[in-house]
């Protein structure tokens, strides 16, 4: 028996018009990019890479309306307009999460769509900055009406 471990990770976005009250939810998968494969295996070569133990500290969730399809080679998203450092991490055996909240004043992008999200390592609040982890091309609805979770979920 071969074991094949393979990451998968997926974006679970959770809605609340304030509006109305209405909630839901929707579920977008995600592409996990090279860098954070390439931080993984320096870490587990420690003797010989000496790696930066911070380089896989998860800070920042960041949105961008780029609609171009993710791929592992992503080092940025298409076109950041903001980001937030993480409100939540967690783990268990199975799973890492991150949860990342918008209220109805955050994150609004001309158009009412946020059409990408990207988990970022190492981040500060600069767009662009820290180790773009995970992307996922999304069409999150998000108006100056609606709050959103972004809960990342990594499983492997």
């Amino acid at each position: 028996m071969i074991d094949k471990i393979k990451p998968e990770g997926r974006y679970i976005v959770k809605y609340t018009d304030e509006k109305t009250g209405r909630k839901w939810e929707e579920v977008f998968n995600n592409t996990i990019t090279s860098g954070m494969f390439a931080a993984i295996f320096e870490f587990l070569n420690q003797a010989i890479s000496n790696p930066d133990c911070d380089a896989l500290n998860i800070t920042h969730l960041a949105l961008g309306t780029g609609t171009t399809a993710a791929t592992r080679s992503d080092v940025k998203l298409v076109t950041e307009y903001a980001r937030k450092p993480v409100g939540f991490k967690s783990f268990s055996q199975v799973k890492f999460t991150t949860e990342t909240p918008f209220t109805a004043s955050e994150g609004n992008p001309t158009g009412e769509f946020i059409k990408e999200v990207g988990t970022f390592a190492k981040a500060t609040e600069t767009i662009d900055s820290g180790l773009l982890l995970s992307r996922a091309t999304v069409n999150i609805y998000k108006t100056a009406s609606v709050s959103i979770i972004i809960v990342w979920e990594l499983t492997f």
